[in-house]
């Protein structure tokens, strides 16, 4: 499907303000926990014991998706919040948010994602008990398989390889990009518009900062993989222009790393978004 077909869905109406939004903080690494204690925010500590290390997948963290439900249950997160996920190693937590509290108030809505990856890698792990496994690159996929999760928007500036794990075609749901064509294009209001015009007005955004360019934050020396091409300014003003047009019903951000830039990122979308 083209990305500026038109779709049959259901169009405005009157935007939610996000100024009472909660600001929640879910992690474990040291710089998210210093950068939270900074601005007084009480975190959520993610229990390290819940994950595992893959070292045949890329060495990737993985969780049990019934495990982590049940962690996110006790949690007992119930409000529409800006919920701050530290590394983009913990971006698999946007799968229980979006499951176990966005599903229960919408019955249908939009991912926008904004992140230099899709996040829809295919990895065949089982546990015998019939537990799920699910990380970083695979959290997506599973959203769209088994939630209300309607269609996935996918925002970045990098072109991705054609990487045999890359697949678009997930289940009945609609995965689309929006991307420049080549490095030198950015996102102007004209394309952003054309984007949103098409989607539904319920959206989620899921924002890992490692879509950005290592000209505003290095990410690649803390995370798995490389970074984009996206500058911090193309990002702020897509995210005003979706809180200007849509009603955002929640958002998380991920990608925190040893760059002291990345607590300026965090609070640069913070303040766009509130």
């Amino acid at each position: 499907m083209d990305l500026f077909e038109p779709l049959d869905i259901r169009f405005i109406r009157p935007n939610t303000p996000l100024q009472h939004m909660n600001i929640l903080a879910i992690g474990n690494e040291k710089e998210f926990l210093e950068y939270c204690k900074d601005r007084d925010i009480t975190p959520i500590i993610f229990p390290e014991e819940l994950e595992f290390n893959d070292n045949k997948n890329k060495g990737y963290h993985f969780v049990y998706e019934k495990r982590l439900h049940g962690w996110v249950d006790i949690q007992d997160i119930t409000e529409p919040a800006i919920i701050l996920l530290g590394s983009g190693n913990h971006h698999y937590i946007s799968h229980s948010i979006l499951r176990k509290i966005i599903d229960k108030q919408h019955d249908g809505y939009t991912l926008i994602l904004i992140d230099n990856h899709p996040d829809c890698e295919d990895i065949n792990i089982k546990d015998p008990k019939g537990d799920y496994p699910i990380n970083c690159a695979t959290h997506v996929r599973e959203t769209l398989r088994k939630g209300k999760l309607v269609e996935v928007i996918h925002i970045y500036r990098k072109e991705l390889a054609n990487a045999d794990w890359y697949d678009t075609k997930l289940n009945k749901r609609t995965y689309k990009e929006a991307t420049g064509e080549e490095q030198a294009t950015i996102f102007n209001e004209q394309m952003i518009d054309t984007i949103l015009a098409n989607i539904f007005d319920e959206v989620y955004l899921s924002i890992d900062i490692d879509a950005l360019s290592h000209d505003d934050v290095d990410i690649e020396q803390y995370q798995v993989y490389d970074q984009g091409q996206m500058r911090l300014d193309e990002l702020l003003l897509i995210l005003r222009k979706i809180k200007k047009l849509k009603q955002i019903i929640g958002i998380d951000i991920c990608g925190m790393s040893e760059d002291k830039r990345a607590e300026s990122v965090y609070d640069a979308i913070i303040e766009v978004l509130r």
